[in-house]
């Protein structure tokens, strides 16, 4: 009785060739922070009795003299993102597809990419980064210009987070961030942070320092009267500034900028320009800076999540345009 004989038996079969998935097509590389994210196209030609089951990415530091195989559970999807890189050094990168014959053709290698922290070139401008990932209720300011933050209520998450290993948390109880000595003058700004909102507490205060009975300080919160729920507005003195249109009390996470270029105010959410205005009004104040909380109204607070809060002062940081990139990870220290 004649043996039956598998293709894999045989690499040299020409069935084989029809089975094993060719290589993928058009892959890009970004390098960031001890990784890099790997994206591809599927390729082309293969059959629906062999589907794709997996992908495998090897990187090379030697120019491809030798392949380390990333360790990751088996996924479809044409992205990859590549951990544990030595920032500093040199990758290269290949894809193959997987199935049930076995692995596949692979990519030629890519152009080499080196991971970093990337460099921020208005650093000496920022007065405030926060990163939120402290201990308990520990929030340090790791801008050039470290300023004692004072944490009352606030606890830090980490099964909310945008970027790094934990985001803050408040509660809408009084809970806050104070921040002392933030001078922003009547000069070019640009303030940015992440949230996450499903509240419909009026006047919700995301970041300001208003001050009582003056018109001192300045407010930027999220729904902004009853009328307009999930608004995100700009306050000055009392007075309306700019406001966005929708509802972004959606329980998402969104990307929130704030700049002034000259006498140009800017909002942006997710990247889009929303609103468009003009002040040359003194956002200095003799209170502090409070996030997540209005000190001079303190039913005014925020339940909800912040990441990656960036103050800078005296630059717009090029947040000028129709449009801004949205940040892929977290804002650098240096």
């Amino acid at each position: 009785m004649a043996r039956f004989r598998r293709l894999s038996d045989r690499a040299d079969d020409p069935r084989w060739s029809l089975l094993s998935p060719p290589a993928p097509t058009g892959l890009t590389v970004t390098a960031g922070n001890a990784l890099a994210t790997l994206s591809w196209t599927a390729p082309a030609g293969v059959i629906a009795q062999a589907p794709i089951t997996d992908y495998l990415e090897q990187y090379s530091t030697n120019d491809g003299a030798t392949w380390t195989t990333f360790s990751a559970a088996a996924s479809t999807a044409t992205t990859s993102t590549v951990t544990g890189l030595t920032n500093g050094t040199a990758v290269r990168f290949r894809v193959a597809a997987v199935n049930a014959v076995g692995v596949g053709a692979y990519t030629a290698a890519s152009s080499a990419a080196t991971p970093g922290v990337a460099s921020d070139p208005f650093f000496s401008s920022v007065a405030v980064l926060l990163h939120m990932d402290g201990t308990g209720g520990t929030f340090v300011n790791s801008s050039g210009t470290p300023k004692t933050i004072t944490a009352v209520g606030a606890t830090q998450s980490t099964t909310h987070k945008m970027f790094g290993e934990k985001s803050a948390f408040f509660n809408g109880a009084g809970h806050y961030l104070e921040i002392p000595g933030v001078n922003i003058g009547t000069g070019d700004f640009a303030i940015e942070m992440w949230f996450k909102t499903g509240s419909s507490v009026q006047y919700a205060q995301l970041i300001g320092n208003e001050s009582d009975g003056s018109s001192e300080g300045f407010s930027l919160l999220i729904n902004n009267n009853s009328s307009s729920g999930g608004q995100i507005a700009f306050y000055r003195g009392g007075l309306l500034v700019s406001t966005s249109s929708g509802d972004w009390s959606d329980d998402q996470w969104h990307y929130l900028a704030l700049s002034r270029s000259g006498t140009t105010v800017r909002l942006y959410l997710d990247g889009a320009l929303v609103s468009t205005s003009t002040s040359s009004a003194n956002l200095t104040s003799s209170e502090s800076m409070y996030v997540g909380y209005n000190n001079i109204f303190p039913t005014r607070n925020v339940v909800g999540y912040f990441d990656e809060i960036r103050i800078t002062v005296g630059s717009a940081r090029g947040l000028t345009g129709a449009s801004v990139a949205v940040p892929t990870a977290a804002f650098p220290d240096s």
